[in-house]
């Protein structure tokens, strides 16, 4: 397990109840809590995700529809990542972040070649929503491959939102784009169609980070090595 920062509080569970990720210590039961379950971003359709975690995975078993959100926001600088499988389809899987509600949020999503145009082709697509109204800021035809674990990183800098896409050394997607719509917001998962399969995730916040109110560390091990998601205490100035 690696320190993220100064403390933190971790947990691994097999469950989808519990209490809420703000204690200092959070119990194996506890695995993502609060995290709750809204409509794809991609279609806005009402969810009906299987979320379930195996051991130390997190998995939308099936081929349904839904995203997965935090029940803590990320502000100023941060980094979001996570790995990403999809498994036995070639639908659509993707991350969110600056996640108002399912009609307003960034996110980067990937179509594996099926149904047809998610966003009027298939491949990759950095994006914002906002009032429903989705506008693609960078994209990329290439489509995933069943089975194979991708690096999916989303973030803020500045005025600027970031995005990358690995797979293993491999580069297969980046971009970085000044846009300031959401400064803050919730992140998550989202899935459409697809059963796939979340892992190794952290919510990293850089020292030029703001956090509205101060928050602990959390490790949340949810996935292929253990999802983790870190939280820096927000620091006070002296008076």
């Amino acid at each position: 397990m690696d320190i993220l920062i100064k403390k933190v509080a971790a947990f691994v569970g097999a469950s989808l109840v519990g209490s809420s990720l703000q204690a200092a210590l959070i119990s194996e039961s506890d695995i993502i809590a609060d995290w709750s379950s809204e409509k794809t971003v991609v279609y806005d359709i009402t969810n009906n995700a299987n979320w379930s975690a195996s051991g130390n995975a997190i998995t939308n078993g099936g081929n349904y529809n839904g995203a997965l959100v935090s029940d803590f926001e990320s502000a100023g600088n941060f980094t979001f990542s996570t790995l990403v499988k999809g498994i036995n389809d070639n639908d659509y899987m993707g991350v969110v972040f600056g996640w108002q509600d399912s009609n307003n949020s960034y996110g980067l999503g990937w179509n594996g070649g099926g149904l047809g145009s998610t966003y009027s082709f298939n491949g990759i697509g950095l994006y914002k929503e906002v009032g429903g109204v989705r506008t693609i800021l960078a994209s990329d035809a290439t489509t995933w491959s069943s089975g194979v674990a991708y690096d999916f990183e989303v973030g803020r800098s500045g005025s600027n939102i970031f995005a990358s896409i690995k797979q293993g050394e491999s580069t297969i997607f980046s971009a970085s784009i000044a846009d300031t719509a959401f400064m803050s917001g919730k992140v998550g998962f989202d899935t459409l169609s697809q059963e796939a399969m979340f892992g190794s995730g952290k919510t990293d916040y850089s020292e030029a980070a703001t956090v509205p109110e101060p928050g602990t560390l959390a490790l949340l091990g949810l996935g292929l090595a253990g999802i983790t998601v870190s939280r820096r205490k927000a620091v006070k100035s002296a008076k």
